[in-house]
């Protein structure tokens, strides 16, 4: 079997390097070429702030984004102080996360007067990871919530998991995610729901210069090896770039649930059925006016609200104005033999479905159903 070393030098030419030639050494920091308005903040570490003027509100509805567990722990979630907010995004040397992914550049934006303060750190290297965490843990003091896009998925198990690896305690806080509301209110209509597909077709706003999120990571890795590529200038743009977008779109997003008709791009069911269990009445409006515009989830979900509010009546005229599926035929056929005592007319049904139905089991199903219904009418097989 071959030695440990034998195989790391197998790695080494399958890469592409010398067995036996020594890494390259970061260049001197007096030969580096760092993005534009980044200073020193420490060895091997760079800081900037960058000034997006916006419109923000003082007070947030973080309702829609926060988890159960964190609910209590912001406070009153509909009246967040806009001071204690944290938008934060992180820019990774790899998408998979994994003991070898570190986080290189991190941004966290604070609202102040006239819009978003976004700061920035940068390592020149990898040795500067450790004071880019502590860093980044000062700024989360303990009434901070972060706020971020998918970043209960990604961004903070991989932060979490290299403070670990420095020996740093990661200060847990209250979490808003964004990400999922956005899905909720826009995935049906829109289609994509990436942070830049999200901040051009809902706030209308487009990126000059940019760079694809797949080049990052070997963007740092070249810089961290010259100190000279241009490139992360950009990197460093999408950025802060991104952190304000999560602020804008987070507020868009917040609206929406309060003023649920603001918008006609957004998907009434889904924002009905979020409403349905918190205010009834609220999402009958938005469902109804859904099912009005031809959505028929809609319909389903306002069908499936009158089932818990004991209307079935509504709920029959409901189904009966949706297009035939084996779904809706299936649940007529259910009210006619058991509601309406009508088995002639649940066979009818029952035939219907079983004409639309493509699954197996749904379909033996259907066919034990009118086999029952016939021996009721005293129908032969």
């Amino acid at each position: 079997m071959a030695s440990l070393k034998d195989r790391l030098r197998r790695a080494r030419e399958i890469a592409g390097a010398r067995a036996d030639a020594p890494c390259a050494p970061a260049p001197p920091s007096g030969d580096r070429a760092p993005p534009e308005g980044f200073e020193g903040n420490g060895p091997g570490l760079l800081r900037r702030e960058t000034f997006f003027p916006l419109e923000l509100p003082q007070a947030w509805n973080l309702e829609p984004f926060l988890p159960a567990a964190d609910l209590a722990a912001s406070g009153d979630p509909r009246a967040v102080e806009a001071g204690r907010l944290r938008f934060f995004d992180l820019e990774t040397t790899g998408l998979s996360g994994g003991a070898g992914t570190i986080a290189f550049l991190a941004a966290v934006g604070r609202v102040v007067e006239g819009g978003v303060s976004v700061r920035q750190w940068l390592i020149e290297d990898w040795p500067a990871e450790g004071a880019l965490l502590a860093e980044l843990a000062r700024e989360l003091d303990p009434e901070a919530v972060l706020v971020s896009y998918n970043g209960r998925s990604f961004d903070v198990p991989l932060v979490r998991g290299r403070f670990v690896m420095n020996r740093l305690r990661w200060p847990e806080r209250p979490h808003a995610d964004i990400l999922h509301a956005c899905r909720r209110l826009w995935r049906r209509t829109l289609g994509s729901c990436s942070l830049q597909a999200l901040e051009s077709a809902v706030l209308g706003a487009e990126r000059d210069a940019d760079i694809p999120g797949s080049e990052i990571p070997e963007v740092f890795i070249a810089f961290a090896r010259t100190g000279q590529d241009e490139r992360m200038d950009l990197v460093a743009r999408h950025n802060a770039r991104d952190v304000a977008s999560l602020a804008s779109l987070a507020l868009e997003a917040a609206r929406v649930h309060e003023e649920p008709f603001r918008r006609d791009d957004v998907d009434p069911a889904s924002l009905g059925l979020w409403f349905s269990r918190r205010d009834a009445a609220l999402a009958r409006a938005v469902l109804e006016r859904g099912f009005a515009r031809g959505d028929a989830r809609s319909g389903l979900a306002l069908a499936a609200l009158c089932r818990r509010e004991g209307n079935e009546d509504a709920r029959d005229a409901i189904l009966a104005k949706l297009a035939p599926t084996p779904f809706t035929l299936v649940e007529r056929a259910k009210r006619a033999e058991h509601a309406f005592r009508d088995p002639a007319a649940a066979l009818a049904l029952a035939e219907a479905a079983l004409a639309l139905e493509r699954r197996q089991t749904a379909r033996a199903a259907l066919e034990r159903r009118m086999e029952r219904l016939r021996r009721r009418l005293g129908r032969p097989d």
